[in-house]
């Protein structure tokens, strides 16, 4: 063997000799002081915990000099090392070591303990020989926290509600774990993977690993939130409330593996809430977070800036959107078990989606609010003998309000569809659409507002009734030029004549009775429905002069020409 070998071997021993003893020294010495805080009697446990506090910040602040001056920097790294563990022993022991105990409950420490290893973590990006350290000294911290709070069985009371405390440690867990992987994700981009650079590959693949780790954790504490809760029917709720949340902490630098797991999350959320709400009753915020979460993840794809591809983003759209206008259409069937007491929600749910489909300029969205809306409205119509002013009163509101809509979409010659989306369609809805639409809504209205007078009021005040809302909507109709509003009031004229003449006067048998015919009350109807009938014609009167107005006058031709005239001339 040569000399230079054996002076290399005697130097790596010296070197793992002295590191060995180093490491051991400060690490005792650690652990004397904490000894001695927990023990010593002639102060107080306040007293203890501060003077530990100092002696480790000392640690670090002394490490943190020396390894700017030291060529060697382990024995720096290990000061600095056992001064953040030292630390957290003491930020630990305010509860569980008896000593130094002089906290009633153990959340601060919960809190305080992560605080620290978030503080080693921002150390270790500044200080590349705490980097390997400060990686392990979070997760270690971070781990310990998490134990702690999942196994407690306390309670915690805000605002009159009560949540389990493990349920709470899911939570921020979740955001903490979340938090930690767009820091990692930070310091991944300093380095490269380079085969040729040991110490650049090994703190990329340290950076990805945790990085893509701790968002793991993030979506598991995630998922095991009803766990901890105990209450499965709330699952839906707390998983669609958590999606949004690391959809945004992973919107930067996530992955499609990171839009994945936040896209399972929810889909496993709207799953359980089907499958709750065909077992049994769920409560209306479970109904609605699904599919607004859903509704507001596809929203970001779409507006919200971001690197990611055409596709990705339209993909993203489409999955979240569609999916939520499903769960919100499917999930009120499953839970009442038939279409009669779902209609209500559907009735507004087909609103909501013709506006968000309007507002999009997603043709899709706005065709099955639509179809929506006229299924909802037929089952409506079928329950003629549930009706209430108080629900065809927001029908007719509703359906009048959509006509005036479209008939400033038909005016502005059609709607146009969304550039975004993956379609050939150039319009959401064309003009011609738009024109017939604004017609069968008005009709819609007319048609509820005709039939609840029929059916809510005293049926022998129907025709006035009729009479009186035929003149608002032939007045309507030359107030705001729309033909097909006095068509609506022509109709109830029609209604009224009818019923008046055929019906009342015969006491519904079709047959004359006197008896019935000839009473101050018929006397009356006809009186109201007269003086309607004649002050809607001379509306009518003045369009048709008005008309004639302004007609252009005729202008005098030349005579023709005859052989006389040519010889005249």
């Amino acid at each position: 063997m040569s000399t230079d070998a054996n002076q290399k071997g005697s130097s790596l021993k010296k070197r793992i000799t002295g590191r060995v003893l180093n490491t051991v020294g400060v690490v005792f010495l650690s652990i004397s002081v904490a000894y001695v805080a927990a023990l010593y009697d002639n102060i107080g446990a306040l007293a203890r915990t501060g003077l530990g506090l100092a002696v480790a910040a000392a640690m670090v602040l002394g490490g943190e000099l020396l390894s700017r001056r030291m060529k060697n920097t382990w024995f720096p790294t290990t000061l600095m090392s056992s001064g953040y563990s030292l630390a957290y022993f003491f930020v630990y022991a305010t509860y569980y070591v008896p000593g130094l105990h002089m906290l009633e409950s153990p959340y601060l420490c919960w809190v305080l303990g992560p605080a620290l290893g978030a503080l080693g973590t921002v150390h270790g990006t500044r200080n590349k020989s705490m980097r390997w350290f400060s990686t392990l000294f979070t997760l270690v911290v971070s781990g310990h926290a998490m134990y702690h709070a999942l196994t407690s069985a306390a309670l915690v009371s805000f605002l009159g509600f009560s949540v389990k405390v493990p349920a709470l440690a899911c939570f921020f867990g979740m955001l903490w774990c979340a938090s930690l992987s767009a820091v990692y994700k930070r310091l991944e981009q300093r380095y490269k993977w380079d085969e040729s650079n040991f110490e650049e590959s090994a703190n990329w693949l340290l950076n990805r690993v945790l990085h893509e780790a701790y968002f793991v954790f993030a979506a598991l504490n995630a998922m095991a939130m009803p766990l901890f809760i105990g209450n499965w029917d709330q699952a839906p709720l707390w998983w669609a409330l958590q999606a949004p949340i690391l959809l945004a902490l992973s919107w930067r630098g996530g992955n499609i593996v990171k839009h994945v797991v936040v896209g399972g999350i929810w889909l496993a959320s709207a799953v359980t809430l089907l499958a709750s709400s065909f077992n049994h009753q769920v409560g209306v915020e479970v109904m609605l977070a699904v599919p607004i979460a859903g509704a507001a993840m596809g929203l970001a794809y779409r507006f919200a800036k971001s690197k990611f591809e055409q596709n990705h983003k339209v993909g993203g759209y489409c999955v979240y959107l569609y999916g939520a206008v499903l769960v919100t259409l499917v999930a009120p069937y499953l839970q009442f078990h038939g279409v009669w007491d779902a209609m209500p929600f559907w009735m507004v749910e087909s609103l909501v989606l013709c506006g968000l489909g309007l507002a999009l300029r997603d043709r899709i969205v706005h065709q099955v609010g639509f179809y929506a809306g006229l299924g909802s409205l037929g089952l409506f119509a079928l329950q003629f003998n549930t009706w209430s002013w108080a629900l065809v009163a927001p029908v007719v509101l509703c359906s009048y309000g959509l006509s005036v809509a479209y008939g400033r979409i038909a005016k502005n010659g059609g709607w146009k569809a969304a550039e975004f989306l993956p379609f050939d369609w150039k319009e959401t809805v064309s003009a011609e659409g738009a024109s017939g639409l604004e017609q069968l809504w008005s009709w819609v209205g007319a048609g509820a507002l005709f039939s609840a007078s029929f059916l809510l009021l005293n049926q022998e005040s129907t025709v006035i009734w009729w009479a009186l809302e035929a003149l608002a909507l032939v007045v309507l109709g030359f107030v705001a030029s729309k033909e097909g509003y006095r068509l609506q009031g022509l109709a109830a004229y029609a209604l009224a004549a009818a019923k008046l003449v055929l019906w009342d006067m015969s006491g519904g048998s079709l047959h004359y009775a006197p008896e019935l015919a000839f009473t101050l009350y018929r006397a009356a109807q006809f009186a109201v429905v007269g003086a309607s009938a004649l002050t809607a014609s001379f509306l009518y009167f003045r369009e048709e002069r008005l008309l004639s107005e302004s007609k252009p006058a005729e202008t005098p031709t030349a005579p023709e020409p005859t052989p006389e005239n040519n010889e005249q001339n």
